[in-house]
């Protein structure tokens, strides 16, 4: 659950840096804007229907079908500098599964054309790239994504951006978590090569991780960054690494009786077939990770996929996933496990 910040807190936030960026900004795009009249909205949404069959490591296996993902997204540009979003999500976790809001954003532009703008609210921190073109979530992400009422000050230009932001956080009573990340976009043999960095200073607030009420006992522990994706044509290709920059107390996340400093990484090549009736796009990823057993996830993971459009705004996809356990001297069982998964999505 979010920390809702206190009036007696107010102090923290106005010494905060940022603050004093987030706040210029919004006096300044304010100011700006109040002679524009030129509102607009636009809304869409994401249905993903699924079809799984699974073996875990001790060779049970289960299936099931389901309905994956129920996405609505709501924009409103309130003027030439302002404009808001907000997002209803619906995923399947189990039987605690709800609809909550996953975004809810006000977003500004700075005038003159500087490509700076602010970004406050509910909102997923610009830390990780996560690319994809599989029906699964990367490691990385699962390891790191994270999403906080925050305030991120960024600037995007036509071969560079970067952020910086601030949050509370669920596992400190005070304004101190934040991060950074700086990126470029080259040309590659007449494609472009995104490449970036970043550094999140509490990796324990990550969606993984924050709900253990270990992380707000021990000590912080930040995390850092790198990607590149390349688009050439019709092949991609991506890769990224995530890790912690330090080790947890074992209290707090265990790796062989000690301190676990968790690592995430990704490699992954899509090439889209568009000679035929309608395109196909072929994906296979190997990734992996390292003291992250007691996270769940997998020591080595290889993926396979297709996808075709079957028409505009509706797709069909297929997975298949092989799962290598961390070994038993590293307490895992050191068996395997596979998945298969057929999701059919509609955006509209």
């Amino acid at each position: 659950m979010q920390k809702k910040m206190r009036s007696t807190n107010h102090g923290a936030w106005a010494r905060h840096p940022l603050a004093w960026a987030v706040g210029g900004a919004l006096a300044l795009a304010g100011g700006t804007a109040q002679a524009q009249q030129d509102w607009a909205w636009d809304w869409g949404g994401t249905v993903e229907l699924e079809a799984g069959w699974a073996e875990d490591y001790a060779g049970d296996s289960e299936s099931d079908l389901n309905l994956a993902t129920f996405e609505l997204a709501l924009e409103a540009r309130l003027n030439e500098w302002v404009s808001t979003r907000g997002v209803l999500l619906y995923e399947d976790e189990g039987p605690d599964s709800e609809v909550e809001v996953d975004e809810a954003v006000i977003s500004m532009m700075l005038p003159g054309g500087s490509g700076a703008y602010v970004d406050a609210g509910r909102q997923y921190v610009p830390f990780g790239r996560f690319d994809t073109g599989l029906v699964s979530d990367p490691l990385a992400l699962e390891l790191a994504e994270t999403r906080e009422t925050a305030a991120v000050l960024g600037w995007s230009g036509e071969r560079a951006y970067g952020s910086v932001w601030a949050f509370a956080g669920d596992t400190r009573d005070e304004l101190s978590n934040g991060g950074a990340n700086a990126g470029v976009l080259l040309p590659l043999g007449g494609g472009e090569l995104d490449l970036g960095v970043g550094y999140l200073t509490s990796l324990g607030d990550s969606d993984s991780l924050q709900e253990d009420p270990a992380m707000a006992e021990g000590s912080r522990v930040g995390a850092y960054n790198v990607y590149a994706t390349a688009h050439l044509g019709d092949l991609t290709l991506a890769g990224e690494y995530i890790a912690a920059d330090e080790a947890f107390e074992a209290r707090q996340l265990a790796f062989e009786g000690q301190g676990a400093e968790p690592a995430a990484w990704g490699l992954e090549a899509g090439y889209t077939l568009k000679g035929l009736a309608r395109p196909v796009t072929l994906s296979a990823a190997v990734q992996g990770s390292d003291e992250a057993l007691a996270m769940g996830l997998p020591e080595t993971r290889y993926l396979a996929g297709v996808s075709v459009a079957l028409m505009d705004r509706l797709g069909l996809a297929f997975e298949y996933a092989h799962d290598k356990d961390y070994d038993r001297a590293d307490g895992g069982t050191g068996d395997s496990g596979d998945s298969a998964v057929v999701q059919l999505a509609a955006e509209f």
